[in-house]
């Protein structure tokens, strides 16, 4: 069994050439190399996978799969058949550190679509220091363009009684990505919440519970988010963990600077200054540079103001046009989502469990 190390990525694999595998792998894979992953074989003597982050990072896991590869490899390429799985990692996510504990035998799982045994086991992940992690308990207000969200002290379980929110707000022209990276929040069985989340944009809401891991929350389009988390007084769990960002980014600003050139060795133009005449009165003289600006300024007014009102009368075209369409996706979106019942789509009112009674929901359990 060999274990090494490739562009900041940790994996495992055998009977195969170390830097021939990391070679082909930046090739094959360049736009994942900034993050990290952990694979083994089944066949191999190593039956746990060891995620470390180090003190002072939480561990968010974007994925974790089995894999088969006809070639024999022991990490992901295109063209190999997987699974998703998530109750394996569940535990890790938010922790500092953490093993996976791998199947016993020669492969993990049958794998439906390609109908083959699984040869490995691989799982993606990134370090997230803690300290970009907001308490919802602690933070009214949020304005980064992006950032972390936790219940309080995550990944350890939240404590009963708990009833507190957080603001998000950004730019006017922005709007909001709400990703849910993990949840589990109490509920009873698929009909009611016991904990949950709410999260209201304004015009639209959304209430979960249960567990989830790795969501988006593409219901809520608006550059301000209202998140509250609320929980009974008895039983609790792990808690969630958001990430938000706002879209589209803001451009950096440039400043222009400009230089004065300093120029030597031309001649400036000579002028000899009028005699003054006898009758005490004063002559205006232009040379012919000055007597050809003043002729490029004059500008005929009617142009001027013709130009001006063409502007206005077109920024007030695109403005109503805009206005329609929002007013027109908006009443599509209400009319379509007035008879869901769907507990994700309920008014805001309806935040009592008692409320939930009979109401399908999302729920991973």
């Amino acid at each position: 069994m060999k274990r090494s190390s490739c562009a900041g990525r940790m994996y495992t694999m055998d009977n195969y050439n170390t830097w021939t595998a990391c070679l082909v792998f930046m090739i094959t894979f360049p736009h994942i190399i900034s993050g990290e992953y952990s694979s083994a074989c089944f066949n191999s003597t190593q039956k746990s996978l060891k995620l470390d982050c180090g003190s002072g990072y939480m561990l968010r896991i974007k994925g974790a799969f089995y894999g088969y590869s006809s070639q024999g490899l022991c990490f992901f390429r295109p063209g190999d058949c997987t699974q998703l799985e998530y109750q394996s990692y569940y535990p890790c996510v938010g922790q500092s550190s953490c093993s996976i504990n791998l199947p016993s035998g020669s492969y993990g799982q049958h794998l439906q679509s390609c109908d083959k045994d699984s040869t490995y086991f691989q799982v993606e992940y990134t370090c997230v220091p803690a300290f970009q992690t907001a308490d919802i308990c602690a933070t009214p207000t949020l304005n980064a363009q992006s950032g972390y969200i936790s219940t309080p002290r995550y990944p350890s379980n939240y404590r009963d009684n708990a009833d507190c929110s957080t603001k998000i707000t950004v730019d006017p022209h922005q709007k909001i990505n709400l990703t849910i990276i993990d949840m589990d929040l109490e509920s009873n069985g698929t009909y009611s919440c016991m904990d949950w989340l709410y999260a209201l944009d304004g015009l639209r809401s959304v209430t979960l519970c249960a567990r989830r891991a790795n969501e988006g929350v593409a219901i809520l389009q608006s550059n301000e988010i209202t998140i509250q988390f609320k929980s009974d007084k008895t039983g609790n769990r792990k808690g969630f963990w958001l990430y938000f960002d706002a879209y589209p980014p803001i451009p950096p600003t440039t400043t222009t600077t400009t230089t004065a050139k300093h120029t030597t060795g031309k001649e400036e133009p000579v002028t000899t200054q009028p005699s003054k005449p006898k009758d005490g009165s004063i002559p205006i003289t232009m040379n012919a540079q000055q007597s050809q600006k003043k002729d490029e300024e004059k500008l005929p007014f009617a142009a001027i103001v013709g130009g001006v009102i063409g502007t206005l009368a077109f920024i007030l075209i695109v403005l109503l046009t805009l206005l329609g369409l929002k007013w027109w996706k908006e009443r599509r979106l209400y009319s379509r989502s007035k008879n869901t019942e769907y507990i994700d789509a309920r008014n805001p009112a309806f935040r009592s469990s008692n409320d939930f009674q009979g109401v399908e929901i999302y729920c991973n359990c």
